[in-house]
């Protein structure tokens, strides 16, 4: 379950650059601005279809240039090599699997799903719940075929509910529609989220008793406004009479799964308060771990990316931290700024192949 070609033109600081992988675990090393996290970036865009760095593709494409191009060959567990392609030109995009046009995003992921940290991924702990809904979504779209279209359809009736609220006369009968409509599709993705959460929760748990500290713990907790992933829609309405009166004051749809939240505990601590530095990055990395942990019964090739995120912390959980991912059933590449005990210790310990792009004609 390979990556074992990287093909990029004109992607941000490559102009044309061919990357064989031979191994298991690569380590890409260089300077600032010798474009490490961008070799990363075009890994994750080619399963996301959108960049860990901007929302927006033009930014992806060299200066100077209009178009970026990239090519993967990927193998997955019965040994077949399968090209992804895609090409950005005059604000259009092109994916292609084995030369023929990508008509929908599980085609794509049958073939090639990625788990991405970086430094930023921080902020699933310290950040907005924005980034926290953001992380849960695009893990579950690697997952549930029909997630995506649940997600659609519920911003199509959150677009409508919201148009509503914001007449001067709120239709009565028409509220009702839609507000019954959000509710339920609010819960169908709640519920989604929760049983994922709990696979993910459990995964964490067994991996702190086996790899990193019998005695810590990491909890995570699904939070819903006006906890409407719990109750029946009766008991709901019940519970919040006052709920119509609200909105049409604010003039937008107080409740939903588009304002739900996930809370991370360390310790039986909110993590985001208590929990230091290296006890945040332990936790979102343990959770990336598990989310690869929880795919490996899924067809297609599957790629871990580690960008800049184990030099933070000490050598004992370095140690530590490597040893289970040596355990993974997939491929890793990792970016490192430089050399330090974490490429001393994985070259002696891992068959892994090293890029050193401070040496590389770009």
């Amino acid at each position: 379950m390979n990556t074992t070609l990287l093909h990029i033109k004109q992607f941000r600081c490559f102009t044309d650059f061919v990357l064989s992988c031979n191994a298991h675990t690569l380590i890409i090393i260089g300077d600032n601005g010798t474009g490490k996290t961008s070799l990363l970036e075009a890994l994750h865009y080619m399963c996301y279809l959108r960049s860990f760095r901007t929302y927006t593709p033009k930014e992806l494409v060299q200066f100077d240039q209009d178009n970026f191009f990239i090519k993967l060959c990927v193998t997955d567990q019965e040994a077949v090599t399968n090209e992804l392609q895609v090409g950005f030109s005059q604000k259009k995009r092109l994916v292609k699997i084995n030369h023929t046009p990508v008509s929908s995003y599980k085609e794509l992921i049958d073939c090639y799903r990625v788990v991405t940290v970086t430094e930023d991924d921080i902020e699933l702990i310290k950040g907005s719940p924005e980034y926290r809904r953001t992380f849960i979504d695009q893990a579950l779209f690697l997952v549930d075929e029909i997630y995506i279209q649940l997600l659609k359809q519920y911003k199509h009736i959150l677009e409508n509910r919201n148009a509503l609220l914001q007449q001067t006369y709120v239709d009565a009968e028409m509220y009702a529609v839609w507000t019954e409509q959000l509710f339920m599709m609010s819960q169908q993705i709640a519920h989604k989220r929760i049983a994922w959460l709990a696979l993910i929760e459990k995964e964490v748990a067994l991996l702190l008793q086996t790899y990193i500290d019998q005695d810590m713990t990491i909890s995570i907790t699904y939070q819903s406004k006006l906890h409407a992933h719990a109750v029946p829609y009766d008991t709901f309405m019940a519970d919040n009479r006052l709920l119509c009166e609200q909105e049409k004051r604010f003039k937008r749809t107080l409740f939903g799964v588009h304002l739900d939240d996930i809370l991370f505990q360390f310790q039986g601590k909110k993590s985001r308060m208590y929990a230091s530095r290296g006890q945040q990055k332990l936790i979102v990395l343990l959770i990336k771990i598990a989310q690869i942990q929880s795919m490996k019964s899924y067809k297609g090739a599957l790629l871990f990316l580690l960008d800049d995120f184990m030099t933070d912390f000490d050598n004992q959980r370095i140690m530590q931290l490597w040893t289970l991912l040596e355990q993974l059933d997939c491929q890793k590449i990792c970016t490192v700024p430089n050399k330090g005990f974490f490429i001393d210790y994985v070259l002696k310990t891992d068959k892994a192949q090293l890029l050193n792009l401070t040496d590389s004609n770009l």
